[in-house]
């Protein structure tokens, strides 16, 4: 379905921003009340999007926001509970034009990449702003550079500020969930003991960033473990408990809502996850996050809960950062998958160094609860 997708937005959605382009001029001045925030794909990038939103909603106290999602992470803007209305994209996306043509003042596409996100704020909005790269600028009357020397959060929040200069950096707001998810969620929880989320796969794209280490770390982990994934990779994570010494575990994998899982990390002691959508989900309910990079950067996605920690092996492959999302490269790896240099930058993690790092946050906990 993902390549799909990318297919059609190259060979179709290309000449398209090219062809439409044409029609449009640059402006400095941004006017109108009507604005519509444009985030459509993951779940860890659309919570880095919220303190931008936020920013431009505390300047524009008087405007009516609308966000514009798909099915996939409407949940987030739903627990974000900011105060906007919440469009979902159609399966037909000429139907989601015809519902909402130029409806808007200002569009603030979120999107990094794809053509389908820009197409969509012409034909929904008077006014755009986006990113400058690509041919895909060409349809915005504004545009900003995307600088990936910087957290992401910071690089969403420059598109704010191309609405309302005056915008001030937010925090990432808190994901709400009801009793009834939070009592789910606790079902998986040992109580008397800490409780560690381990996050082993990556969704579904970029394997390559998977640690293959997680077996060995999780035989040293003293604590309760609560693994968690998709529905597609609960049977990745039955084969990796079963090479786990470990008589504290449990296997959640598949089995939680977003919003439960929002619960479930939050009653967490920490987390120790791979470089995807859960250390962002536990950046917004400020639980210690122990996060492994590779093929990315973590100055670009890092873990922000307090006291958490971002390791990254500099110098572990050449090629790294490889994962360039706002460039439209999301490989596996640039070496062959049966080869010895396959994932030699997630490979230059030790686990001695992963493990140190898990018991430092939770030796701080216990610190900062005896102080307390």
């Amino acid at each position: 379905m993902v390549r799909l997708v990318k297919f059609i937005d190259r060979f179709v959605g290309t000449p398209l921003c090219a062809l439409f382009g044409l029609f449009v001029q640059k402006k400095e001045q941004l006017d109108g009340d009507r604005i519509l925030f444009v985030q459509l794909w993951s779940i860890g990038e659309t919570i880095l999007t919220l303190p931008a939103m936020k920013a431009l909603m505390e300047q524009r106290k008087d405007a009516v926001f609308t966000i514009l999602c798909t099915p996939n992470n409407k949940e987030v803007f739903e627990a974000a509970a900011l105060k906007a209305q919440i469009a979902v994209v159609s399966s037909n996306l000429v139907s989601t034009i015809m519902n909402y043509w130029r409806r808007f003042d200002i569009v603030v596409d979120f999107e990094e990449y794809l053509n389908i996100s820009a197409l969509l704020s012409f034909f929904l909005g008077k006014r755009r702003v986006g990113f400058s790269h690509g041919i895909r600028a060409s349809l915005y009357n504004k545009t900003t550079v995307y600088n990936d020397q910087q957290h992401v959060t910071l690089t969403f929040h420059d598109l704010a500020k191309l609405v309302d200069e005056r915008c001030i950096k937010q925090s990432l707001p808190h994901l709400l969930y009801s009793a009834e998810e939070r009592n789910h969620a606790r079902t998986f929880l040992r109580e008397g003991k800490k409780n560690i989320i381990i996050v082993p796969g990556a969704g579904d794209s970029a394997k390559s960033r998977i640690w293959p280490k997680f077996a060995e770390l999780c035989s040293k982990l003293e604590e309760h473990l609560i693994f968690v994934g998709s529905k597609s990779e609960r049977p990745f994570v039955e084969k990796l408990m079963e090479r786990v010494s470990h008589e504290s575990v449990a296997n959640a994998a598949g089995l939680l809502t977003i919003k439960q899982l929002f619960a479930l990390i939050e009653m967490a002691d920490e987390v120790v996850s791979n470089d995807t959508g859960p250390v962002h989900i536990a950046s917004a309910q400020q639980t210690p996050t122990v996060a492994l990079f590779g093929p990315n950067l973590p100055e670009r996605f890092g873990a922000l809960a307090k006291g958490s920690v971002n390791i990254y092996s500099a110098g572990g492959c050449p090629h790294s950062p490889c994962i360039n999302v706002h460039k439209g490269q999301v490989p596996d790896c640039y070496y062959a998958k049966h080869s010895n240099k396959y994932q030699m930058c997630m490979k230059a993690i030790s686990v001695q160094e992963v493990l140190d790092a898990s018991n430092k946050l939770l030796g701080e906990q216990n610190l900062t609860n005896v102080r307390e």
